[in-house]
């Protein structure tokens, strides 16, 4: 199979849905992963398997001011369509021998690009690119359009999200949710057991758009023998917020981590905290993280996510009153023989089976259609 994936992410950037799903396709697949343009200097090394070239295709980005004012210039966006529906037509002949199979896509400025290139459809949507801040009205318009259209197949990341978006383009779509690797994760179940030290951990982005600041105030201030760990990137844009919560005493903010070693940090953790904005943008979502968490053993206090209600050793949290009780709950019942949760449906590999054998039903009925 020869498939092209649009990514908002870039590979060498965190391992992420797409990057595991990808990893674990036959070896036989040729895979071409458009990503943007970084002009951060900090390079993180992610390996690549054989099978999968990763080619910067550069694009407009939401969020940055000077990109979104240029993109509204209608003879720019004709120039650097062109310019780019061209160069990305090279690269599928040097590395797809001239023919893609199938469309992945989960970037909504590539869209402009895969209108020219007439196969066969598939939207990941594991976020809504409009909950990022406003996208102009250009981009809106065809990322509605392609949506809405029958023939483009979405595949969603949790149950959350399926209403929204049948209720928003009218195309149902199918879930293949975000997942865990077992094999590396479960080696550290039991591991926090032998911490005598009380923390409270994260992992992840700490974003200004969705990371409670407020909530780790509150935690820092009510459990001060506990320490809170965060380990993740740095939204630029939180800097000060970030600031602020580094300041407490018990807080601490380490950066981004190997993939490799998070197993061992996370086993260090007394409580896996998912300290996000309560809203329903978030209620829908479905973090990776939450699953890494409860595959190493320890119990976890989240956000609700409805995608993982009813997981044992969970507890779900809508108000910061429930996140104080949930912890208070296991930090008063941290000898408690925790359930064991049969996390084998969320194993990347199962999951990338799922996902490739959506790819092929939906190359067979475009090709069936055009008999």
């Amino acid at each position: 199979m020869n498939i092209i994936w649009f990514s908002e992410i870039r590979w060498d950037y965190l391992k992420t849905r797409k990057q595991h799903l990808l990893s674990h396709f036959p070896s036989k697949d040729n895979i071409l992963f458009i990503q943007p343009y970084n002009l951060s200097k900090k390079k993180y090394l992610k390996s690549v398997p054989k099978n999968i070239v990763c080619k910067t295709v550069p694009i407009f980005r939401g969020g940055n001011r000077l990109s979104m004012v240029l993109s509204n210039s209608s003879f720019i966006r004709l120039v650097t369509y062109t310019l780019l529906t061209m160069y990305t037509k090279l690269l599928v002949k040097k590395y797809l021998r001239g023919t893609a199979d199938v469309i992945c896509i989960s970037n909504i400025f590539y869209i402009p690009i895969i209108k020219q290139l007439n196969d066969p459809i598939v939207w990941d949507y594991n976020d809504d690119p409009e909950q990022f801040g406003p996208i102009p009205e250009w981009i809106s318009k065809l990322y509605n359009n392609k949506l809405s259209n029958k023939k483009t197949k979405i595949i969603s990341c949790s149950k959350g999200l399926n209403q929204y978006i049948y209720t928003k383009f009218s195309n149902k779509p199918i879930t293949i949710p975000n997942g865990v690797e077992l094999k590396k994760f479960l080696n550290y179940k039991d591991n926090y057991k032998s911490n005598k030290k009380l923390i409270i951990g994260y992992v992840g982005i700490v974003s200004k758009w969705f990371f409670d600041f407020d909530l780790i105030k509150i935690i820092s201030k009510k459990y001060p023998i506990c320490e809170i760990r965060i380990y993740g990137p740095k939204d630029k844009n939180a800097l000060r917020d970030i600031e602020e919560i580094s300041s407490l005493q018990n807080v601490t903010i380490y950066p981004e981590q190997n993939y490799d070693v998070l197993p061992s940090i996370i086993s260090g953790f007394s409580i896996g905290l998912i300290p996000l904005k309560s809203f329903e943008k978030v209620w829908r979502a479905a973090s990776g993280k939450l699953l890494q968490y409860l595959a190493v053993g320890i119990p976890v206090v989240s956000v609700y996510m409805e995608q993982y209600a009813g997981l044992n050793n969970l507890i779900l949290c809508k108000t910061h009153e429930e996140f104080v009780n949930g912890i208070d709950y296991y930090l008063k019942n941290e000898n408690v023989m925790l359930k064991k949760n049969n996390l084998s449906e969320y194993d990347w590999i199962v999951l990338a089976d799922q996902y490739r054998k959506i790819l092929t039903n939906n190359i067979d009925k475009n090709e069936n259609l055009n008999l």
